[in-house]
């Protein structure tokens, strides 16, 4: 189920890339990088890289202190850049969380926050059923992740053809 768990949030991660990339506007290119670094983050930290036939320095880079620096100097770049646009990232950030795919994210955070209750209390009589509550919380928190990605994506798309729609003439097409 971590497996899964981890594609969904790559999926998520790669889609949210790919809108910041296709962004026009600086402040939402730093948004959605932003955003595509938190689904990463959430792919790392459920990445499980002592099951498996890694290698050492595989497992330094992806695990403990190595990680977390590397991936704290990459919130720090996203952070320099947010900050020199913070007046626009906050607003379109707010706009944002307060659209579909926003609301879908804060109910998969939601979810998050649930399964780690489950994980830190008894409430299903043993460790494997309390295991098994918390891992499918957290599938179904994966999924969510990921479709906010693919609906914001969406979004975005119909937005840009409105865009380009509501700019044509008909002096641009001589017929």
């Amino acid at each position: 189920m971590e497996n899964f768990q981890v594609g969904c949030l790559v999926l998520g991660a790669a889609v949210l890339t790919w809108q910041a990339r296709a962004a026009k506007q600086p402040h939402e290119r730093v948004f959605f990088a932003a955003l595509a670094l938190f689904f990463a983050s959430f792919a790392l930290r459920e990445f499980d890289v002592r099951k498996g036939d890694w290698t050492p320095l595989a497992v330094g880079v992806l695990s403990g202190t190595v990680r977390n620096l590397w991936l704290g100097g990459l919130w720090l770049v996203i952070g320099y850049f947010a900050y020199r646009q913070r007046a626009n990232v906050l607003t379109s950030g707010w706009k944002w969380l307060k659209s579909t795919p926003g609301r879908i994210l804060l109910v998969a955070g939601l979810f998050w926050v649930v399964a780690a209750a489950v994980d830190k209390a008894d409430a299903f009589g043993t460790r494997r059923r309390n295991l098994l509550a918390e891992e499918l919380i957290e599938v179904d928190a994966a999924l969510l992740m990921a479709l906010s990605a693919f609906i914001s994506l969406m979004r975005s798309h119909n937005t840009l053809a409105e865009n380009a729609a509501s700019q044509w003439t008909p002096a641009d097409h001589p017929t």
